[in-house]
């Protein structure tokens, strides 16, 4: 935008394909990378060039081509959430797929966030997942939530971990949890 009230500009545009669609984006500052999540796998593109670097599919070790939610850890771990195919994690050109047997909520993962210490959670439709980097340790919470589909997830200034669920907001400060419903005036 140039000046107050001005219309917003597009600066540029990249075509993923024909009937393809980005579901969802994480910008990957060590890696100067956009990561591009979409109904046929996740294409890494890259910053300086806007060229695409990397495509992946189920072929490269991806759980499965549809990616609802992309994630870059400090570490710098790449994180996809699939539509029924569980979850996968990208380091180092090594591909690690998650599925509920492995302690994963569902095979339905939507969402990534993470705390302030390296704890990462995942929002799935059967609840939210802990999971600790350093032991690979799933944690699973689904009473806990006023909703076990979780759609998306916050951290806040306070290291609080959000849930926003089909039912409402949770929310879960490290002791105790706090829920907000459609009956206390949420949008339904």
């Amino acid at each position: 935008m140039t000046g107050a009230g001005a219309a917003p500009e597009v600066l540029d545009t990249f075509k993923v394909g024909d009937s393809i669609y980005a579901r969802a984006l994480a910008v990957d500052p060590g890696g100067n990378a956009l990561w591009v999540g979409t109904s046929t796998g996740v294409l890494e593109i890259d910053l300086g060039t806007q060229q695409v670097r990397n495509t992946f599919t189920r072929k490269d070790g991806l759980a499965n081509e549809y990616v609802f939610a992309v994630y870059v850890d400090r570490q710098g771990n790449k994180w996809f959430g699939t539509n029924a195919g569980g979850m996968s994690r990208y380091r180092d050109g090594n591909w690690n797929v998650y599925f509920p047997l492995h302690g994963l909520a569902d095979y339905w993962v939507y969402a990534f966030v993470e705390q302030r210490q390296g704890l990462l959670w995942i929002g799935t439709w059967a609840g939210a997942n802990s999971l600790d980097p350093e032991t690979m340790q799933f944690r699973t919470f689904k009473q806990e939530l006023v909703n076990e589909w979780v759609y998306a997830l916050a951290v806040d200034s306070s290291d609080r971990v959000w849930f926003g669920t089909e039912g409402g907001i949770s929310v879960y400060d490290g002791a105790g949890w706090r829920h907000w419903t459609h009956a206390e005036g949420l949008g339904a």
